[in-house]
């Protein structure tokens, strides 16, 4: 499912064709245009608050163009993967990808359930420590994983 509004930082690291290729450039678009926006707690604006636009169609349009494309390109590797790196069954070792798109996923969760704010950037550095985290751990069950994934993630309930 993707998502209708976007900080300025989202919509500057998916590098849309269709939007200027700066802060500024994003900034004066939103405000030509009358881009609908709240206003959320987080990093990025004056006061510890950042907007998150309503973008138009013709952007939604871009985005989901992209992750399509990425998705078909995701298909076409595993397709091109050995097989016994595909098939993961309760109870069966993971493979690298399913951990990390498993890390992903919790964070994504945990970030919205207890309303975070983390920007991409947060997100993607949390994702790695609880990836290499993981890591340290090999062998395990997807059950396992998700079970050792959530404790991690607890600690920063607190």
């Amino acid at each position: 499912m993707i998502k209708n509004k976007y900080s300025i930082n989202e919509l500057l690291g998916l590098s849309l064709r269709c939007l200027p290729a700066t802060r500024q450039g994003i900034h004066l678009k939103s405000e030509r245009e009358h881009w609908p926006y709240v206003e959320v707690p987080g990093k990025g604006g004056p006061g510890g608050v950042r907007r998150e636009f309503e973008v138009p169609s013709y952007v939604l349009n871009e985005i989901t163009e992209i992750l399509t494309d990425l998705s078909n390109e995701t298909e076409r590797r595993v397709a091109q993967a050995p097989k016994n790196v595909i098939h993961i069954h309760k109870g069966q070792v993971m493979d690298d990808t399913r951990l990390l798109a498993l890390c992903a996923s919790a964070t994504d969760k945990m970030n919205e359930t207890h309303k975070l704010g983390m920007t991409s950037e947060n997100k993607g550095e949390l994702i790695a420590i609880l990836y290499k985290f993981m890591m340290l751990k090999r062998g395990q069950s997807e059950v396992e994983a998700a079970d050792d994934i959530e404790q991690f993630l607890n600690v920063f309930k607190k």
